[in-house]
């Protein structure tokens, strides 16, 4: 089997609305659900074609059954109603595309019980990426706070390695040596799993529109990147801009 990865397994979050910016909570969530936020795969075959997972309670009476314990259920989602801020796109093969829907088909056959504290959605949505071989620290995976900790020590990590490149870069220049090609790093970069920022996870919530790794690469290299809507070439904004100010 290829060892070419060309599928995708995305981790989607729904980030509790205590760890974004006071007062921001862009699609009005309450009760327990706005507080514990919400985790969910994506899984995304060589065409392109995506297929959502969520694990939640069928059955709750009240808030503290989902506690205590009630009925659960892995369902297949649908992209307008699955809200998410952030998320992590991990490049995987076939192989591993098979392997996390093979989990999935194990989850869905099982008769599960949810409790916020132990098996939930973001303990099964890990249980499904570690299936594929990627998300493989069971820690992070307790809840939405610590896998939205996770994803910001993985942005985190990728800002800094494209600082390093970019200073390392500036050293080579200054004492007359050739710069290493951006090529690189962009493809270094794409090889790994790419933490979503919450401005371009939101956005692309917002619009219906899938998320795009190339695009996330480009906007954590060059931080103006998310004003333009094809690279190389001026947004609609910019164009504007330009024109009245002549």
């Amino acid at each position: 089997m290829s060892a070419e990865k060309n599928c995708k397994a995305t981790l989607y979050l729904c980030t509790p609305v205590g760890m974004l910016k006071p007062g921001y909570n862009p699609y009005d969530r309450s009760g327990i659900t706005a507080h514990t936020g919400h985790a969910f795969v994506g899984l995304t075959d060589e065409t392109g074609k995506e297929t959502l997972w969520s694990f939640s309670f069928s059955q709750a009476k009240n808030d503290l059954a989902k506690v205590t314990g009630c009925p659960g259920k892995l369902s297949q989602s649908f992209p307008r109603f699955s809200e998410y801020n952030e998320a992590i796109v991990y490049p995987i093969t076939r192989e591993q595309f098979d392997a996390a829907n093979k989990k999935v088909d194990e989850i869905k056959n099982k008769k599960m019980t949810y409790r916020l504290f132990s098996t939930n959605c973001s303990t099964v949505a890990s249980s499904i990426l570690r299936a594929a071989g990627v998300g493989k620290c069971p820690v992070m995976a307790l809840s939405p706070h610590t896998l939205t900790m996770k994803k910001r020590a993985l942005l985190t990590k990728r800002r800094v390695e494209v600082a390093f490149f970019k200073t390392k870069n500036k050293i080579r220049e200054m004492f007359g040596q050739e710069k290493a090609p951006e090529s690189k790093l962009l493809d270094k970069l794409r090889s790994k799993p790419m933490p979503v920022m919450i401005r371009e996870g939101t956005r692309a919530f917002n619009y219906e529109e899938k998320l795009d790794p190339g695009r996330i690469v480009d906007m954590l290299v060059d931080r103006n990147a998310h004003k333009q809507k094809v690279w190389g070439q001026k947004s609609f904004f910019d164009k504007i801009k330009d024109k009245f100010s002549r």
